[in-house]
């Protein structure tokens, strides 16, 4: 479907030239359909030697358009939206947002009730086809859906989900790239520490990160199944593992300033609660407890000790159960209660009676 559709780039910086790019790449997609936009309209001159229409003017771009990608920035997407809303038109426009934190409302407020309006999150991953995009929208049109769908599909893979997850998909996914691209330079700079040149130790560094990455993916497996496979007693990989862990390393990326996150009291009132491992530690912290750096960091497997609860009515006593943390419950607020712990941590899993569902806490990885 996409393959029929003009599409215009409003904003070409770096995610919306990776989405173009990315789009040029899928032979489906053809260069003259695409339109890109820039106020140095030069940075996009290699776009217009590939094909693709490019101008410095966005209103002229969204006049031929069909689906008009807002790659701009959160702080101007509003003063540009107001200068553009009375071109658009519901019979064909479709409208998606790339800026982070301006929501759907936000968006019709200014453009109309009636125009078409989606929140997509890739990453800059999108340039070599591999992005991970996340779509949301508040409108029934499977339609227009499936032709957002197509263009992000184009650039790699896709999902749908609520808008009230969009913030927690830009740390996840977009920031996401970022922090895997830290850790892969840290190993490149201890490959070089240990004897490796870089070209070498770059070279080791990225295809272990990808064959790490397709393990999970081809094999629908957790990421702790496969560390246990490597993680040999005394070896050298769960001495490097426990390091990693006691200078921080998962509570460092839990820790970011842009931490996922959750309306969690909002969930209550549709569903019963299950919070794994940061799930816990994040609502035992939104209801007012303390969660900080443990005294004793867990990594690898705990004996389970059960106060008899219905969570764990099948659960014997000091079953094997694997930790992965370097942060822990302090402290829980008053509407919770422990029903398990290790040897280790005084808080392995609660219970809160909320209504009208409950929540359930559990530190470890039953997965």
């Amino acid at each position: 479907m996409i393959n029929d559709y003009k599409i215009a780039v409003i904003g070409c910086g770096n995610l919306g030239l990776s989405i173009v790019h990315g789009l040029l790449a899928d032979k489906n997609v053809k260069a003259e359909n695409i339109t890109a936009t820039r106020r140095n309209v030069q940075a996009l001159k290699h776009l217009a030697d590939a094909g693709v229409t490019t101008t410095s003017d966005n209103l002229e771009a969204i006049k031929s358009a069909e689906l008009i990608v807002l790659g701009l920035k959160p702080y101007k997407i509003m003063d540009v939206l107001k200068d553009l809303a009375p071109h658009f038109d519901s019979s064909k426009h479709i409208l998606v947002s790339l800026a982070t934190g301006v929501h759907i409302a936000d968006i019709q407020r200014i453009v109309g009730e009636d125009i078409p309006v989606y929140r997509a999150m890739p990453n800059t991953a999108a340039d070599v086809e591999t992005s991970m995009t996340c779509v949301c929208g508040n409108k029934d049109s499977a339609r227009d859906l499936q032709v957002v769908l197509d263009c992000f599909s184009a650039v790699g893979d896709t999902i749908v989900i609520d808008e009230s997850l969009m913030d927690s998909a830009t740390v996840l996914g977009a920031c996401g790239i970022a922090y895997v691209l830290r850790f892969i330079r840290a190993m490149i700079q201890g490959g070089i520490e240990i004897g490796f040149d870089a070209k070498t130790a770059s070279h080791i560094a990225t295809q272990t990160v990808k064959g790490a990455a397709e393990l999970l993916i081809q094999r629908n497996q957790h990421p702790e199944y496969e560390i246990d496979k490597v993680t040999t007693p005394r070896g050298c990989t769960i001495a490097g593992l426990n390091e990693m862990e006691h200078n921080g390393f998962s509570s460092a990326l839990i820790k970011d300033e842009g931490h996922p996150t959750v309306d969690i009291k909002a969930l209550l009132q549709q569903y019963p609660v299950l919070g794994i491992c940061y799930g816990a530690q994040l609502a035992c912290h939104q209801y007012g407890g303390v969660v900080a750096a443990s005294d004793k960091r867990e990594y690898g497997r705990a004996g389970l000790h059960v106060t008899r609860d219905d969570l764990f009515h099948s659960v014997e006593e000091a079953s094997q159960v694997w930790m992965s943390h370097g942060d822990t419950i302090k402290n829980i607020p008053d509407e919770m209660t422990i029903i398990a712990h290790t040897d280790n941590i005084p808080v392995a899993a609660y219970k809160m009676n909320s209504e009208p569902h409950p929540f359930y806490g559990i530190q470890f990885h039953p997965e």
